[in-house]
């Protein structure tokens, strides 16, 4: 039986994050337009990416590592966050200055990195601790709080320009972030450091972990990189609805992640049949949603919204397996098959981008592979110790 004490709190700060985020989105675009919005969204999606990337494994480390709850001591996550934070900030800086952002976004994309690389570790001693009900879900609160918050401020400005809005974004998350790591810091002061395990357990899921973010992100890094800045702006349209869908899909792996217990098929069919729902749901009604929250400007990404609604579908399939996958103990399928994802879904979108094909295209393309990805998983499952029961 799922764990209702942790999955009930968990799925509806999912429903609050989503309608959280697609205000956000909603905001942005009617202001920017989708040109501007395009570029808004491509510097947002380096910058989080870099910050992700530099923390990988070390979110999942924190949560697995052997031992209590409480044997894992405040000192050594704060210190492998700053340390993180830090060389997230540099790489975000450098991952816009490689896509020519203008020197204002650049600065502000460092800040968005060091966000994104304190929010993760963030979330993942929280996960550490069990605290599901509460410090999990407040710590994932801060940053969409903090982007709904920015838009409605800078929306009231009635100012059109792009780095503006990414840079306030960054800012107000930022301190969002550090202000929630003060309220939710853990005040035992008993436990023993354990750096070198930590390092040690993040290097082991790393690989996973890395190719993992890579594959959720590849589509919008590509089309960020290669497309005009108005196709951007449609495909973020898409891509919101993917993320909603499969924001729900996700509450039931997030809490048995946090638990440290391993699933079973069983448990994963009524999360899995509500996101389906939620797809088709958002695939049927994808041209009155988008004309009604973005506006006519936004009817170009219709195509690709229906298409990203069911990819949303089948990655929370992924994300529930490949945390199945790390509490197991059984990774390396999984790095392979993620590899291969992103090789080839990353040659054929380049290909997409050189024949001046539109977004719907990128869209069956990530629908396909993730399709092929799913079926993998779900045999993974079904074979795992447990997993048919």
């Amino acid at each position: 039986m799922t764990d209702q004490r942790g999955f009930l709190p968990t799925a509806t700060t999912n429903g609050l994050i989503l309608v959280l985020a697609v205000g956000s989105s909603v905001i942005a675009s009617r202001a920017l337009g989708p040109h501007g919005r395009g570029e808004f969204v491509a510097w947002q999606v380096w910058a989080s990416t870099v910050g992700i990337l530099v923390t990988t494994g070390v979110p999942q480390a924190v949560v697995t590592l052997p031992g209590d709850r409480h044997a894992l001591g405040l000192r050594s996550v704060a210190l492998a966050a700053l340390g993180l934070c830090v060389a997230a900030a540099i790489g975000g800086a450098l991952a816009l200055l490689l896509i020519h952002a203008p020197t204002f976004a650049t600065g502000a994309g460092a800040l968005a990195a060091a966000a994104s690389a304190f929010s993760g570790i963030q979330i993942g001693f929280q996960q550490r601790r069990g605290n599901m009900v509460g410090g999990f879900n407040l710590a994932r609160l801060a940053p969409p709080v903090a982007a709904f918050a920015a838009s409605a401020l800078v929306a009231l400005s009635r100012t059109q320009n792009p780095t503006t809005w990414f840079a306030v974004t960054a800012t107000l998350q930022v301190n969002a972030i550090i202000l929630s790591g003060v309220l939710l810091r853990e005040r035992r002061t008993t436990e023993r450091r354990r750096s070198r395990e930590l390092l040690m357990g993040a290097i082991k899921l790393a690989p996973v972990n890395a190719v993992t973010q890579v594959q959720y992100r590849a589509d919008s890094l590509i089309v960020a990189a290669l497309f005009p800045a108005s196709s951007v702006g449609y495909y973020a349209v898409a891509s919101a609805a993917g993320s909603a869908v499969l924001s729900i899909g996700q509450a039931g792996g997030m809490v048995r992640f946090g638990r440290r217990s391993r699933g079973t098929v069983a448990e994963s069919r009524a999360p899995f049949l509500a996101t389906l729902v939620l797809a088709l749901l958002a695939a049927v009604f994808a041209r009155p949603i988008v004309a009604l929250l973005y506006g006519s400007a936004f009817l170009p990404a219709v195509a690709a919204v229906r298409l990203l609604a069911f990819v949303g579908f089948f990655q929370s399939i992924d994300y529930y397996v490949v945390h199945v996958a790390m509490l197991h103990g059984r990774t390396a399928l999984m790095v392979v098959l993620k590899t291969l994802y992103v090789a080839v879904v990353g040659l054929l979108l380049v290909g997409v981008a050189k024949t001046d094909a539109d977004i719907m295209h990128v869209g069956m393309v990530v629908l396909a592979a993730s399709m092929v990805v799913s079926a993998v998983m779900v045999a993974f499952l079904v074979s795992s110790r447990g997993g048919a029961r």
